[in-house]
């Protein structure tokens, strides 16, 4: 065995002779010479020479310590294991890694390039080497770097969910019984004015920032699209004349009951995932009934209160039973 520029040397009779060099972990032969011009050699450390009589054959073994590469995956956030694919320079390295795996491998000294191949779903966030000569292309989702004997190189490739919009929709409809319930029966109402506010920070239905509107079709229905993660309200407005909101969740069925309030129909701040398409956000309508009281001319509004329209109601049977005059 022997050291760094340490050298041995045996006297034999004069034949054929194949000198090996036994591999050791983490270093490669970089280079065999022999001064014997005859001399078979092979990287792999084999060096067959022909000694002749009184002749003297010196053979070199160079080796040269290998460098290490590194390679990490993250995916902060997400707890699942979704694996990603790479290339390299190196055959067959690395294996398909997914969110806190690593890999390495020894190379020779040289320059290298992974890359990691696109995954439906992500985005590529960040790509870190720690090496002042490493080329990042974000773009090509590669790291070329270069690794120097004994260097250990490492390269970080984060990803995160592509942040997919969503949409927002979708009914209002003539809520002809006024139980907030959408039955069968009860049709959509067209033209009617849909807003789609930011919730804010604290939420706030009025004054809140306008993002988005859109109006009711001839079914009732309505849908907002490209709406980003985040938390929202959506504003009805501009019904048809005569009408006015339901009340809301009556239900207790998110795809039956109308989320606007009375009063302004307006919705409580409602929060949308990202890539999430809600149509669950409705609202109900019905229309006041008006007449005219006799002999008074007054309108009477049957959406009031039921004690109010008893004494109207009073007061038109006292005025239309009065007695006539002049008649016997």
């Amino acid at each position: 065995m022997l050291g760094n520029g340490e050298s041995s040397e045996i006297e034999v009779e004069p034949g054929e002779y194949a000198i090996t060099e036994t591999a050791v972990p983490e270093w490669y032969l970089s280079d065999l010479t022999c001064d014997d011009p005859d001399a078979m050699l092979d990287l792999q450390g084999t060096a067959v020479v022909e000694v002749a009589a009184g002749e003297t054959v010196t053979c070199t073994f160079t080796n040269t310590q290998q460098g290490t590469l590194w390679v990490g995956k993250s995916t902060p956030g997400f707890e699942g294991e979704v694996y990603f694919e790479f290339t390299s320079d190196v055959a067959g390295w690395p294996p398909d890694l997914h969110g806190g795996m690593s890999a390495t491998t020894t190379v020779e000294p040289g320059t290298y390039t992974v890359a990691e191949l696109e995954k439906e779903g992500w985005e590529l966030t960040d790509l870190t080497c720690d090496v002042p000569n490493a080329v990042i292309d974000l773009t090509t989702a590669s790291a070329t770097v270069y690794v120097g004997p004994g260097e250990l190189v490492k390269c970080t490739f984060t990803n995160g969910e592509m942040r997919k919009p969503g949409a927002i929709g979708d009914y209002v409809w003539h809520d002809k019984d006024r139980d907030g319930v959408q039955e069968t029966g009860e049709p959509g109402i067209e033209g009617v004015l849909v807003n789609l506010y930011a919730a804010g920070n604290p939420p706030v239905a009025q004054g809140a920032v306008l993002l988005a509107t859109a109006r009711t079709d001839a079914g009732g229905y309505y849908l907002i699209e490209n709406v980003p993660a985040g938390d929202y309200i959506v504003g009805f407005s501009n019904l048809p004349e005569g009408y006015r909101f339901t009340k809301p969740f009556a239900a207790n069925d998110k795809y039956l009951d109308s989320d606007a309030q009375v009063a302004t129909g307006m919705t409580p701040v409602m929060v949308l995932p990202a890539g999430f398409v809600d149509l669950t956000c409705d609202a109900g309508a019905y229309l006041v009934l008006q007449e005219v009281l006799p002999l008074t001319g007054t309108a009477l509004d049957w959406g009031a209160t039921a004690g109010l329209t008893l004494v109207m109601i009073g007061a038109a049977l006292v005025l239309g039973v009065k007695p006539r005059r002049g008649i016997e």
